[in-house]
């Protein structure tokens, strides 16, 4: 995504952020803007995090593998959660270049299909170890139109309905694992909206003119922040 500043809301220990992606203002604020927290519970900063990046075989998902790999703050596991096995073992061969001993695993998703994301929900949960930190970081802009699994508008699909339903499937294990985070990769883009308004209701369940499909991903990721909003209250306290 372009740069812009971020958009946050935050709670007590389960906290959900929604953000432009920024490498400086990630790694400065999402990252070592724990160390203090971490300096005060000396056993925090020993404790393995497992961390689960959405999107993670290329782009922003995969370097903010790498900068998490490469960070002093915390050891940590990390899942790619992508569609392509093959893709994501070229990135974690990619990785581990930079981090030979780097701990990575792939898991398959697919945000264009909820079984996957019901299958990939359970996968993970059968391990039965913490989650602390869940990426938001998929999506997907498409000129070309195009419908899930399920039949929804694929960029309404993709980057609102799948990354939510994945979010909520995960929230239990999330907050029993607290401290730990969400994070939402946003997009300036939702600035874009043309009515300033959204109405689901009225969202195609079919492709669309390629003519609109930067106003349906401007939809989407203005969602993405009413939705991130929508976490934080609900999670104060928690």
């Amino acid at each position: 995504e372009n740069q812009d500043t971020p958009s946050l809301s935050l709670s007590n220990k389960l906290t959900a952020s929604s953000f432009v992606f920024d490498f400086d203002l990630f790694f400065s604020y999402f990252v070592f803007g724990w160390e203090e927290e971490i300096l005060k519970e000396k056993q925090e900063k020993k404790r393995m995090k497992n961390i689960i990046i959405t999107g993670a075989n290329t782009g922003i998902g995969l370097e903010t593998a790498r900068g998490l790999l490469l960070s002093l703050i915390c050891d940590c596991k990390i899942f790619l959660a992508c569609r392509s096995q093959e893709k994501a073992e070229e990135a974690i061969i990619d990785l581990k270049n930079t981090v030979p001993n780097a701990d990575i695993t792939f898991m398959k998703l697919d945000l264009c299909d909820l079984e996957s994301v019901k299958s990939f929900a359970k996968n993970f949960l059968s391990l039965e170890i913490p989650l602390h930190i869940l990426i938001n970081n998929a999506g997907m802009m498409t000129s070309n139109g195009g419908v899930t699994a399920q039949g929804h508008e694929i960029m309404f699909g993709v980057n609102y309905l799948a990354t939510y339903y994945l979010t909520e499937l995960l929230l239990p294990k999330l907050i029993t694992s607290a401290p730990s985070r969400i994070v939402i990769v946003g997009s300036k883009s939702h600035m874009q909206m043309a009515n300033n308004k959204i109405d689901i209701q009225k969202f195609p369940t079919e492709s669309f003119s390629s003519l609109k499909f930067l106003n349906r991903y401007a939809d989407t990721k203005l969602l993405q922040i009413f939705w991130c909003h929508e976490l934080s209250r609900r999670l104060q306290g928690t």
